[in-house]
């Protein structure tokens, strides 16, 4: 048991570093080509910040179908 758990935290963490460093990149990318200013880089930062919270969600809940963090006897 202990393994998945080990094994689904592992992939989470990273794939949350490229997914969260992808939405502050990309935040400050868009914004400043559509010339949004410092609160505008914010905003889409936050909002991108929250697709990848539903990713991330997601993907944890579709990890744990398939490596089951309780013993299913």
């Amino acid at each position: 048991m202990w393994q998945n758990v080990s094994t689904v935290m592992s992939a989470a963490v990273l794939i949350s570093a490229e997914v969260f460093g992808a939405a502050f990149a990309g935040g400050w990318a868009l914004a400043n080509v559509l010339g949004l200013g410092d609160v505008g880089v914010y905003a889409v930062q936050i909002a991108l910040f929250i697709v990848g919270l539903v990713v991330m969600a997601s993907f944890v809940r579709n990890a744990m179908r398939i490596e089951p963090f309780v013993a299913r006897d």
